[in-house]
């Protein structure tokens, strides 16, 4: 990177240095507060790529503009990491790191992809499996273990009184926290004996169309939806916000007139949230949270006996 991107690990550091005398909630800001500095790597990485880049032979890299990319999305990746280990995440925080280092690997030595480069890559992701491996085991049990997703228990009639929305994948094709907090809740929810729709039980094997298909029946039987989400990325991507927006519309339009949205949040504030979401009620993703969100849910069901 150039002197116009010293602003970005300018920014870093500083947020870094400034938290190392302070407290656990004060880290855990901190963790957000790395966002947009992430966001500012990546649009880089983009912009570069967008601006620059022009296809050649040695394997998708053409020289400094790739190089150049590839280090805006280091730098962003690796950031991920250091937000993950903030917020005592270990298996997040080895993922992003795998990230990181694969990124590190081929924008060092671009020269040679195929060779040594691919054997670090190949050696630094075992390495990475083995300590996600080590964190699962060293991380004291939390509360939401007490709920785990089974998928041989998944639901089969695809519709339910309560829509989770949630974003499934990242970017990278790897499963979200938000997936996970999703599965949480859908367990929790079901032993409360409500009834759940979450499009990880019985449509994965679906065509697109008939997944698409499934999903607006859902939304139109449905009663109750809850969105599910750690950053305002992916409340607002674009699948996320069509269910909850959609389902917001109709209940402006009258179409669902005790129609609820709650939603559950996760290292953001209710203040970060769109509009529609921020001015209804808002669940923190804890055992206390969720068994506040059933007696809500209960309420707006019309069954004031369910707790």
């Amino acid at each position: 990177m150039d002197t116009r991107d010293d602003e970005i690990i300018g920014l870093a550091l500083n947020a870094l240095s400034n938290g190392l005398d302070h407290e656990e909630m004060y880290l855990k800001g901190l963790s957000s507060g790395l966002l947009p500095i992430i966001q500012v790597a990546e649009r880089r990485a983009k912009e570069t790529e967008e601006r620059e880049y022009k296809p050649g032979n040695n394997y998708g890299f053409s020289g400094p503009a790739d190089t150049r990319s590839e280090s805006y999305r280091y730098t962003a990746t690796y950031l991920r990491a250091l937000s993950s280990a903030l917020e005592a995440d270990p298996v997040e925080c080895a993922n992003h790191f795998r990230s990181a280092m694969r990124l590190y690997a081929i924008y060092d030595c671009d020269m040679d992809p195929k060779g040594a480069v691919r054997f670090a890559i190949d050696e630094a992701a075992t390495a990475a499996e083995e300590a996600i491996s080590r964190a699962y085991k060293a991380t004291p049990t939390e509360w939401w273990a007490k709920y785990p997703w089974n998928p041989s228990d998944a639901v089969q009639e695809g519709t339910g009184e309560v829509f989770v929305a949630f974003k499934n994948l990242d970017a990278q094709g790897c499963e979200t926290k938000d997936c996970r907090m999703a599965q949480t809740i859908a367990v929790f929810l079901r032993q409360k004996a409500f009834s759940v729709f979450i499009s990880l039980d019985s449509l994965e094997q679906l065509g697109r169309s008939a997944y698409m298909d499934a999903i607006e029946i859902a939304l139109q039987n449905a009663k109750v939806l809850i969105a599910v989400g750690t950053s305002v990325e992916n409340l607002t991507s674009r699948w996320v916000k069509h269910e909850w927006h959609s389902f917001h519309q109709d209940i402006v339009e009258g179409f669902k007139p005790s129609g609820e949205i709650f939603t559950v949040i996760d290292g953001i504030t209710q203040r970060d949230l769109p509009r529609a979401l921020r001015q209804r009620q808002v669940f923190p993703f804890s055992e206390d949270g969720l068994e506040a969100l059933s007696r809500f849910l209960a309420r707006a069901l019309g069954r004031d006996g369910v707790t």
